[in-house]
């Protein structure tokens, strides 16, 4: 008994090398931190980000993941209607990116939010980069969304680009056949 770790009954007192090795191997495990004084300011001043539900959240991350290619690309591809990156396979990919009324309504409030703390940060006026850099803020999904809400006319883009396909793979089955 006197090697035990536990204390003995008839002693009464507590053992120290008990409770080193209990903490050691229990309670160090499962250590939880207090927060800082300064952190609820901070976490009261922060701007939620997040504006998806979680299975929307699924449902935006798989054409996402799928499309392969970086925020800015896939704004100028369909700006500048390029062909050769938005196949047919990335249109409808894409199409899938387009917010819903009420999931646009809440990213652009969460961008016009983000602009305003950026703005009284920076003490910069609003600009494109400004809008950069707070649609960055946001997690991958909304990024995306939000990029694919901002190019102009997108639907049209996306149509006039998967019909330029169609008519492509049309002449080039009647050259064949001709």
């Amino acid at each position: 008994a006197q090697n035990s770790m536990w204390p003995t009954i008839d002693n009464g007192g507590k053992s120290f090398a008990m409770d080193a090795n209990f903490q050691r191997w229990f309670l160090d495990a499962f250590k939880i931190e207090t927060p800082k004084q300064g952190s609820k300011k901070k976490k009261a001043a922060q701007i939620s980000t997040s504006v998806l539900e979680n299975q929307r959240r699924q449902n935006i991350t798989i054409p996402v993941k799928k499309i392969g290619l970086e925020r800015t690309l896939i704004e100028k591809s369909i700006n500048d209607m390029d062909p050769k990156i938005t196949v047919p396979e990335k249109l409808r990919l894409i199409a899938q990116l387009f917010p819903r009324a009420a999931e646009a309504k809440k990213l652009q409030e969460t961008i016009v939010q983000l602009q305003k703390k950026t703005f009284a940060e920076k003490y910069d006026q609003k600009s494109a980069s400004q809008r950069n850099s707070a649609i960055e803020q946001l997690p991958v999904e909304e990024a995306y969304m939000c990029t694919v809400m901002s190019i102009p006319d997108i639907m049209t883009k996306v149509r006039l680009l998967t019909f330029m396909h169609d008519c492509a793979d049309h002449i080039k089955e009647n050259m064949r056949i001709l």
